[in-house]
């Protein structure tokens, strides 16, 4: 069952023990990428929720909801993530 971590109005965060997997919503306009992610919230509610998992899990990110449609904003926002974040 899938069990909210925390958010606000660009991100959200919720894990599923059972499936050992991290959800990351993204939504809103965001003018720079690393702004958001690595803003202390943010990295405090993914370390929260990557502590509710075992080593092994997965991460699903939906950006269905961002309204940064660049190529190069998604870009960004991936290689952020992936480089100061799941490595902080």
């Amino acid at each position: 069952m899938k069990v909210l971590v925390g958010g606000n109005h660009y991100y959200s965060f919720s894990v599923d023990v059972e499936k050992n997997r991290q959800y990351l919503v993204l939504r809103g306009y965001w003018e720079d990428a690393s702004d958001v992610i690595i803003a202390e919230d943010f990295l405090r509610l993914n370390r929260e929720s990557i502590d509710m998992l075992k080593p092994g899990f997965t991460t699903l990110i939906d950006i269905s909801e961002l309204e940064a449609p660049s190529e190069e904003m998604v870009e960004e926002i991936i290689k952020t993530y992936s480089q100061r974040v799941m490595h902080h």
